[in-house]
């Protein structure tokens, strides 16, 4: 069963319909201008109309009034909205219409202006904190601080998963310092001396060696 709202006429609304639904499917009632000359309303400019109706909304229930979907494409809106009308409003129902379009608008007696829509409002009590001796939690609005985990060791053992020739995987301990260096590229490796192994010097004076051979026979 649909909620039933008192509505009452006002003077000169004998020609405007009740406000009533769109569609069968909407949930928008139509509100229509019902000032008895035409009113211009020049671009960047607003005018309140009269819609000839004052309803008596039950305690627990809002409407709110918002701009037609046609009307906001062509810059024609209305100023608060969504303005709200609880169960305290009970004077005539006004709209305060704005012109965002740089063309003036005519709006005459019986024209759309605004949709109005009903919803459930909730009743709230407060609880006042100043005299609720510890209770003061529900204030504390900063973020928990999560604790810091500890450092592990970098020689710890941890588990890398390896792909075999066969299709099966199998679980090989590594450390940690040895991943990490595998993940090191050759560029991000630092520049360091050469090391001379002995080798390297053995190498070296065999050429030097050759070198001073070729040299003497030169000479001769």
């Amino acid at each position: 069963m649909l909620p039933q709202v008192p509505i009452i006429r006002v003077t000169d609304s004998e020609k405007i319909p009740l406000p009533s639904y769109y569609d069968g499917v909407g949930t928008c009632v139509t509100l229509r201008s019902n000032e008895v000359k035409s009113i211009k309303i020049a671009p960047q400019h607003f005018e309140t109309f009269s819609t000839g109706f004052a309803i008596a909304l039950p305690m627990g229930m809002e409407a709110q009034v918002r701009s037609l979907k046609e009307s906001t494409e062509s810059g024609v809106i209305v100023l608060n909205a969504p303005a709200t009308i609880d169960a305290s409003d009970r004077k005539e129902i006004k709209v305060c219409i704005f012109n965002a379009s740089q063309e003036s608008v005519i709006i005459k007696q019986g024209d759309p202006i605004a949709l109005m829509v009903f919803s459930m409002a909730l009743r709230i009590r407060w609880v006042d904190l100043a005299q609720q001796p510890g209770n003061t939690s529900y204030l504390n609005t900063q973020p928990r601080e999560e604790p810091t985990p500890p450092l592990s060791n970098t020689s710890e053992a941890v588990s890398i998963e390896v792909a075999t020739s066969d299709n099966q995987d199998i679980i090989q301990p590594v450390t940690r310092s040895e991943t990490e260096k595998n993940l090191i590229s050759e560029e991000d490796t630092p520049d360091e001396d050469p090391v001379a192994t002995p080798s390297i010097l053995e190498e070296f004076e065999k050429i030097e060696s050759e070198f001073e051979d070729d040299q003497s026979e030169d000479d001769n």
